[in-house]
């Protein structure tokens, strides 16, 4: 192991030098380590805007690189980045196509930081609405603002998805693995997948959504949304429930749901604690109240607390 350490800092001493010889002869260079070798990488990142046709779809396929679809003056793509990363796209009838991959630096040693990081940014008028976004992801926030389209495929790995101000139908599907996604003032259908889900201001409707860890919801909705949590925590706060097909699961943690409007309570927990507590008092294995309303949670848990206020 000394004598790993000790090459090592021999070979980034030598990079060292390298780059300080490389910027005293004028050259704006960056030196990359990958899988034991060392190269010179060059500072030559830009940033290029380019107006296009109308479209109807978009299919984007990139990796290490943020994607942004937002309303704007006119149909346009803009792409940032280093030159030799730099994602293509082509555009046949109604169908924007966008495909890219980043090739991942294990270290960077040097004095000259790229200008922009990778990033494909579409815009369409304000006027405007399209038919669908697919979109596949890793290792890039996927950020999506307005009501731009009413079905949405994101398939997004080791990076986050936000979305802002959209309206989608129950096609929908949404994935964040090894990812949050956050979501606000929007109206979501279809399916929700991510390590951690946090909603605020939105309407829930006829949905599914998987966590493997938190999910939180504030401000907001259920109508026939299915809710389940395998290893963490589900907070609800000021949540109006409608309809009698509402249901909530979490396999191990707790429940926290505060402020409920307009809801009858069908509770069970297969904890043998007094692990339901309602209003500050406590119930084993199961709580029901009002179950004829029209309006009715379902909530249930495998083995944590399940509070009610």
């Amino acid at each position: 192991m000394k004598k790993y350490y000790i090459i090592t800092s021999i070979l980034l001493f030598i990079a060292m030098i390298m780059v300080v010889v490389g910027a005293a002869l004028g050259g704006a260079k960056n030196l990359i380590v990958k899988n034991g070798h060392t190269e010179v990488f060059e500072n030559n990142s830009k940033e290029i805007k380019n107006n296009l046709k109308e479209f109807k779809k978009i299919n984007i396929n990139t990796s290490d690189t943020n994607v942004k679809v937002s309303y704007g003056k006119q149909f346009s793509i803009k792409r940032s980045g280093n030159n030799k990363e730099m994602s293509t796209y082509k555009q046949t009838d109604d169908v924007l196509n966008v495909n890219g991959e980043s090739t991942k630096l294990d270290t960077t040693i040097g004095f000259f930081n790229n200008k922009y990081d990778n990033l494909i940014e579409i815009t369409i008028p304000n006027n405007k609405k399209l038919d669908e976004i697919n979109i596949k992801n890793s290792d890039g926030r996927v950020e999506i603002s307005d009501d731009i389209t009413s079905k949405m495929t994101i398939n997004s790995k080791d990076s986050n998805v936000y979305l802002n101000g959209s309206d989608i139908n129950n096609e929908s599907y949404i994935e964040a693995d090894d990812g949050q996604i956050e979501i606000t003032n929007s109206i979501i259908r279809g399916g929700v997948k991510s390590e951690g889900i946090n909603i605020e201001n939105s309407q829930l409707k006829d949905i599914k959504t998987e966590s493997d860890d938190n999910f939180r919801l504030t401000n907001s909705s259920l109508q026939n949304a299915d809710i389940f949590v395998s290893d963490g925590t589900i907070e609800m706060y000021q949540v109006n429930v409608n309809g009698k097909d509402n249901k909530i699961f979490n396999n191990d943690g707790d429940i926290k749901i505060n402020q409920l409007k307009n809801s009858g309570l069908n509770i069970s927990n297969n904890s043998d604690d007094d692990s339901i507590i309602v209003q500050g008092k406590s119930y084993k294995k199961e709580f029901k109240n009002d179950e004829t309303n029209t309006n009715l949670l379902n909530i249930s848990s495998k083995d944590g607390q399940i509070n009610v206020n």
